[in-house]
Order: C-alpha cells, then structure tokens, then sequence
C-alpha cells in the first residue's frame, strides 16, 4: 500500500507581482513598484490625468500585525454603487505585543500612459479622504454603466486641518471629475485576463 503522495508545486512558477501606487504623506510623493517589485517614484504633475476603475473599487478595515506578513482584511460589500460598511474588528495584538487597531483603506485600479493599470492604494487618514471625494464624484456623475471608467485630473495636495487634531494639517491628493469613459486599450480589469482585443477603446488622450 502506497503512502501519501509528496505535495505537489512548481517552483519554477513566476509569482504574479501586482503593480500597485498610493501617495506616501511622509515622503511627499507617489510611490508605487516596479517589475521587480521595488518601491520607485512617480511624478504626478498638475493636471495629470488618470482614469479610475470605480465598478471595481474595494473597501474595508485592514490590519497589520508589523512583521511583514500580508495585511489582514475584513471587506466592505459594494453592489451597483452602494457600499455596506463592515463592522470594525477590535484591535490585536502586534508583533511587537501592542495593540493595534484596524484602519479603513480603499483600493481602486487606476490607469494611465506612464503608469499602465496599477492599484491606487488609498491607506491613510489623508489619502483615505482623497478616496471618499473620488466616490462621491463617481456616485454624482455616473451613469450606471458597468464597463465605462472615470477620468480625473489631479490638482495637487489640499492641506486641509485633521479633524482629530487641530494642530495638525492633511495633505490630500485632489483629484477632480472630468468625464466617464469606455475603458481605454491597455486597461487591464485586474485579478483577471484580457486581450487588447477586449478593451473597449484604442483613444487613450491622457
């Protein structure tokens, strides 16, 4: 009688990196990762124009227990536009035996010419609000559509006083509404596959 089998991998298999950006308060500037998956700048000028795949957009609480490991999540539900909000879990313990608590975070893909299709982290106070003024644009100007996106011009950082503490200021990435789109060739639905051939339009203005 034979034993159980060896477990089965293949070492040889690329692990698929995600190419991801959010704006990092401490170091004033867009910071993303490149295809070897290392942190790399990228320069928003005024007026950068930048579409947003709000129908795909996720939200929750997640939590970082501070030893490198993946983040844990608890998920919003999104259905055509309406979000419910997951309850917050209670704060754990971290690997340096404090407690930390879970904090709100957005991820919306994004596209551009120079990024290609990356996932905008919105992970902070500040950038967790520049997340909730693109939805409340989205929710005011979109048609219902499933397979259009959103094209925003960046405006710059708004510094705008932290409502918890008044000595503080915020830096907010503005981005502002400029028009729904059909998704443009090249932007990739992430967490799936699609052929250039799929894409809906071949105009990419931005």
């Amino acid at each position: 009688m034979s034993g159980l089998p060896n477990y089965s991998s293949n070492i040889n298999v690329e692990k698929k990196i995600t190419p991801y950006i959010g704006y990092k308060v401490t170091k004033d500037a867009f910071m993303g990762n490149d295809k070897d998956n290392k942190k790399v700048e990228f320069k928003f000028d005024l007026d950068t124009k930048i579409a947003f795949d709000l129908n795909n957009i996720k939200s929750g609480f997640q939590w970082f227990k501070g030893d490198n490991s993946p983040p844990e999540k608890k998920m919003d539900a999104w259905v055509n536009g309406a979000c419910t909000p997951a309850q917050q879990p209670s704060a754990m313990m971290d690997a340096n035996g404090e407690l930390k608590p879970w904090r709100r975070f957005a991820e919306i893909p994004c596209f551009n010419s120079i990024l290609g299709t990356r996932l905008f982290n919105f992970d902070g106070v500040a950038t967790y609000k520049s997340a909730q003024r693109i939805v409340a644009q989205w929710l005011e100007n979109r048609s219902n559509q499933s397979d259009t996106v959103f094209l925003f011009k960046y405006e710059g950082i708004k510094l705008e006083v932290s409502e918890r503490d008044k000595t503080r200021n915020l830096s907010i990435p503005n981005f502002v509404f400029l028009k729904e789109m059909t998704r443009p060739e090249g932007f990739e639905v992430l967490g799936t596959e699609q052929n250039a051939s799929q894409s809906q339009s071949s105009d990419i203005p931005f």
